[in-house]
């Protein structure tokens, strides 16, 4: 899944609310061939020690329209 999550951050559609954003794709393309996307939401703290720029706060991540 963390494949599809960064997926999800890099090429998805992100909508901040309260302080959290939420990014959502669509796509075929995941780990999961029977998810219709990902969605992962998260806090907008990045940390820097790790160098690669992602958050990490995130709440939540997962697929959706695949009947898992």
């Amino acid at each position: 899944m963390k494949g599809d999550i960064d997926k999800t951050l890099d090429k998805g559609k992100c909508a901040e609310k309260n302080g959290k954003t939420a990014c959502d794709l669509q796509s075929h393309t995941f780990h999961n061939v029977h998810a219709g996307g990902v969605k992962v939401a998260f806090t907008e703290r990045v940390d820097s020690k790790p160098k690669d720029h992602r958050p990490v706060g995130i709440i939540t991540a997962f697929y959706y329209n695949c009947g898992c």
